[in-house]
């Protein structure tokens, strides 16, 4: 279970003056379901996404997964820890141009063996609709280079997904094959976090959690789309 605890998180501005993105957030993503964060642009939704990932440490609190402190654990020990366990779709794609969709799905397999990995990849790629015949994805429009990210987020079979504003490039069409596949994945006993302000997404979610000033609060399911 991933679990985040009393976490605080300070930046500073060009002036030099801090100001607080998270302030004190405990969240407890219950597996099996789909769990959306919502809130205003520049809220730190996206910030409290790569907190839980093992991505950017907190100034203080904790974020365990089963009982693991994830910030004690060495960097080396984290990043292996994320491989095998975290599928991040990623809101600006971090797509390589010169590759084919499969083989930007499937490249963290280069770091170490992932077996069935080509396979999930290319189902995923599939059901998502792009073009599997290109060489490169440097013609892909902004909305077939989304589902490329998501294909490579799920094609590791993770019990953990986080997924950063996953629609905001995608047709109605796609955001529903979207919805599909987290359903699925929720089904089968994942955690699935959602940072949208999609109100397709918000509805398809089993909870709502909104994050204002910093501060996560649960949300009424009606009040949220």
């Amino acid at each position: 279970m991933l679990l985040a605890e009393g976490i605080d998180l300070s930046f500073n501005d060009s002036g030099g003056r801090a100001f607080v993105v998270l302030d004190g957030v405990n969240f407890a993503p219950e597996p099996g379901k789909i769990t959306a964060i919502s809130g205003p642009s520049g809220s730190g939704k996206s910030t409290l996404l790569y907190v839980l990932a093992g991505l950017l440490p907190p100034g203080s609190g904790k974020v365990s997964f089963d009982g693991t402190d994830l910030y004690a654990m060495s960097e080396g020990r984290r990043d292996a820890w994320r491989r095998a366990e975290i599928g991040f779709i990623f809101q600006e794609f971090h797509l390589i141009d010169e590759l084919s969709p499969l083989a930007n799905a499937t490249l963290p397999a280069t770091f170490g063996p992932a077996p069935g990995v080509r396979e999930r990849a290319t189902k995923v790629l599939q059901r998502l609709g792009v073009p599997a015949e290109r060489r490169t994805i440097a013609e892909l429009s902004r909305g077939e280079r989304q589902r490329v990210a998501v294909a490579r987020a799920l094609a590791f079979d993770p019990p953990v997904v986080l997924a950063d504003e996953p629609s905001a490039s995608l047709d109605s069409a796609a955001t529903a094959d979207l919805i599909s596949i987290l359903a699925d994945l929720a089904r089968e006993g994942r955690t699935v976090v959602v940072a949208t302000h999609d109100p397709d997404i918000l509805a398809a979610s089993d909870a709502v959690a909104l994050l204002q000033h910093g501060r996560l609060t649960a949300r009424a399911k009606e009040a949220a789309a």
